[in-house]
Parts: C-alpha cells; structure tokens; sequence
C-alpha cells in the first residue's frame, strides 16, 4: 500500500500544491485510484463521503493535462449531480492546479449564463458541469466544437428526446431496482471489463 504521495511519481508543483492543501498522506482511494488513472487507464472508484475521491481523480487529471499542451482548451469534463458538489470540485481544481495556470469553468444551473459563457470563452482546461446546465450549453452550440458536442453527447446515454438519462433510469437500464453503490459499480464494472477498480 502507498503511505506517501512522494511515492506516485507526481510532479514537484503538485506535490507542493497537495501540500498547501493540507494533505500528508494519501487516504486509501487515492493510494490505490491515482496511479491507476495517471497511466491513462479506465477508472471506476468507489469510497465513502469524505474519503478524498475529488482529489483522487483531480491530482491526476490535472497532472496530465499539465503535461501536454497547457492552455488548449477544454480537454476534462467533470459531472456532477448537483450545484454544491460541482462547486466543491471546481474549487479542488483551482486549489490543486490553479498556480499552474490550470482554467477551469463552472457550469451550473440557477446561475446567469452570461459569465458561463466568458469563462467558456477563455477557453478552459476544465468544465466542471451539472448535466442539466451542460445540456443547455450544447443545445446552444456555445461550449463546444461539432466533433466535441458529438462527442459529449455519445457519453451520455441519450433517450429519443435526446435529454440525458436520470440516473434512475441509467440504473433501470443496467437492471437494477434499487441500486445500492455496490450493486452500481459493480453493473458499471461488467460494462467496463477493463476498468481498474479502486474500492475503498
């Protein structure tokens, strides 16, 4: 098991960072999730609330984009099922990579257009998103590239009215009644085969 982030072959700006926030070891889903996703592979992880699961993919999303072509735009989507948590993860971005010049944009509902639109314009690294308000984007063509919006819309499992799935109904199609978060990862894992799975 890992007991240090020194040993994840992290960069020194994100250790100094994962040290400015207060970090000194890694919890069990980020020892076992990090790695994993730092070689680019699939990751489905799973842990309780506050375990540490935003920094556990935030650290390697952010080492990874700041390794190739920084300031290219939006190449990380982020969803979240509400407004809170989204802002949550947004402000584990900018805490982790916002020294090193790392953008990221907050698109959520409740919240005026106008300055989502500005910050999607400086083109940022990040969009941390709730899919309602990314969906309004898309339909308005302001966020993305025909091949992303394609792209983006192929993520989503899509009903015939073209809205995105409630997860509800993402669990009725995966055969689960009630899904437990087990259950779910689990379905989500024979979907995947290839996934690492980081259960913690």
């Amino acid at each position: 098991m890992i007991r240090s982030f020194n040993e994840m072959h992290l960069s020194a700006p994100m250790l100094d960072a994962i040290a400015r926030a207060g970090y000194t070891s890694p919890t069990p889903i980020q020892a076992r999730a990090i790695g994993i996703a730092l070689e680019g592979k699939d990751l489905i992880g799973c842990a309780q609330t506050g375990t540490g699961k935003t920094a556990a993919f935030a650290i390697p999303i952010i080492e990874r984009l700041c390794a190739s072509r920084p300031g290219a735009g939006a190449r990380a989507l982020v969803l979240a099922p509400t407004r809170e948590l989204a802002l949550q993860i947004a402000e584990h971005f900018a805490m982790l990579g916002g020294a090193r010049g790392l953008r990221t944009v907050t698109l959520i509902g409740g919240e005026p257009m106008g300055p989502q639109l500005a910050g999607l314009a400086r083109r940022p690294d990040v969009i941390v998103a709730t899919p309602g308000r990314l969906f309004d984007h898309l339909e308005r063509r302001s966020a993305f590239t025909r091949s992303q919006q394609d792209y983006l819309k192929a993520l989503y499992l899509l009903r015939g009215d073209q809205r995105p799935v409630p997860t509800r109904e993402l669990a009725q199609r995966l055969g689960i009644s009630s899904p437990s978060v087990s259950e779910m990862v689990a379905r989500l894992t024979a979907h995947f085969p290839h996934a690492g799975v980081g259960l913690a």
